[in-house]
């Protein structure tokens, strides 16, 4: 049902600021047993008596299942995930960050400073909600400072307000889950904020590596990112 995306760069190309061991373990084996954990938990679903239409029908978008079990009541929750829904929040939602966050990288071979570009429409939203794209940045890294324990920085846009939005969530929940009652939270940037992301290469520096995140950061995807959902 679901399946591990192809990284669209090699284990090495990341370097010197993530390294190859942690990018190949961090794939395989992390984000891999994410994977298998939520397939195995949709397959005893569509398995059990009176299997939901629901998860039948989005087996293969589990962006919508995760929504659905952040904004729906318990007991619709338990009813259509007969009871695999904490399974599927854990396991579905770090599939589907590391899905994002992989995108949000590309090589920088020749250690350049990278930035959106200054005339594009997600530039301006984040100058409209942030002031810059330093002060966005900034914020982001406190974020990712001020998280205690493992969890995920997003930069989202919140189709309720049309802003942009920095949500810290903890484990691998998605963003809605820390503001539920918010329109769709569309990521356009997940930054990893689990010890795996980093500790092999920066041991205990978390700041070292998420400033090294945004020496790597694929501007052009965020900015994609952005136009696909601008007017929703």
């Amino acid at each position: 049902m679901l399946v591990l995306p192809v990284l669209p760069y090699a284990y090495d190309d990341l370097e010197p600021f993530i390294d190859k061991q942690t990018m190949e373990l961090h794939h395989l084996k992390h984000h891999q047993g994410y994977t298998d954990i939520a397939n195995s938990a949709l397959n005893d679903i569509l398995h059990s008596e009176n299997p939901s239409e629901f998860v039948s029908k989005n087996r293969y978008d589990m962006l919508k299942l995760l929504r659905a079990i952040a904004k729906s009541d318990a007991e619709s929750v338990e009813s259509t995930f007969k009871g695999k829904q904490t399974i599927l929040r854990n396991n579905g939602g770090g599939f589907y960050n590391h899905s994002v966050y992989w995108k949000n990288m590309r090589p920088n071979p020749q250690k350049e400073v990278l930035l959106p570009k200054k005339d594009s429409a997600f530039t301006a939203q984040v100058t409209k909600d942030f002031g810059s794209v330093k002060d966005m940045v900034n914020e982001c890294k406190h974020s990712c400072k001020a998280i205690f324990g493992s969890g995920w920085v997003f930069l989202v846009r919140d189709s309720k307000d049309k802003c942009l939005k920095l949500v810290k969530t903890a484990n691998q929940d998605i963003p809605e889950f820390s503001l539920p009652d918010s329109g769709n939270l569309d990521i356009l940037i997940a930054i990893d904020v689990w010890e795996h992301a980093y500790y092999i290469k920066y041991n205990n520096r978390r700041m070292e590596y998420v400033d090294a995140f945004f020496c790597v950061i694929n501007w052009e995807e965020v900015e994609c990112r952005f136009e696909r959902v601008k007017n929703t």
